[in-house]
């Protein structure tokens, strides 16, 4: 997964990009513990069949650009911060499916039929809304965590509170990753 951070830091020279990112959000983007929870995303992705991926809450794009790299995919990017938008195009815009970053909340999102699998590290920061508009039979990864935080509005505190949030009928990936101050928690299968 790191392979890819050194090409992110050679778009750091591009001026219209830091116009739009603060040097605190790369040092956040990579920090270990983002690395490492990513890479987990990536062990549950494995585990099933995605084609047509809606990524909810993109952010700088890097787990999309490890994805349209790794594996025959076409990725749709969601996030309701327009930066996402400018920097993930900026990074992603010549990968083989690249489906683009659209700018929106995820609860006026419609075309759930479009996408064969659903993406969402940061269930804390929305409300359920998402996951009961998502389709039955849709293949979804989705990671929360315990870290209590002012954008955190829906935190889980282990990993069975967030399976009882979020019921899948068939489960292929369920783990907990310990940091120093919160756990992360995966959660992989099909709703």
């Amino acid at each position: 997964m790191e392979k890819y951070i050194p090409k992110f830091m050679d778009h750091l020279y591009n001026e219209d990009i830091l116009e739009h990112i603060r040097f605190e959000e790369v040092r956040d983007a990579f920090h270990t513990n983002q690395i490492e929870s990513k890479k987990e995303v990536i062990r549950a992705f494995d585990k099933l069949n995605a084609r047509r991926v809606l990524y909810i809450g993109a952010w700088i794009g890097y787990l999309t650009h490890y994805l349209l790299r790794e594996y025959p995919v076409e990725v749709r990017e969601l996030d309701v911060d327009f930066r996402s938008k400018i920097i993930s195009n900026m990074w992603n815009w010549d990968q083989p499916g690249y489906l683009g970053n659209m700018t929106m909340d995820i609860i006026y999102f419609r075309d759930w039929h479009e996408f064969d699998t659903i993406i969402n590290c940061s269930t804390e920061h929305v409300s359920n809304d998402w996951f009961n508009l998502m389709p039955m039979g849709t293949q979804v990864k989705m990671q929360s965590n315990n870290l209590k935080h002012k954008t955190h509005i829906n935190t889980c505190d282990d990993l069975e509170q967030m399976k009882q949030k979020f019921p899948l009928s068939h489960t292929v990936h369920a783990s907990t990753v310990e940091f120093h101050n919160y756990n992360r928690f995966t959660l992989a299968g099909i709703k």
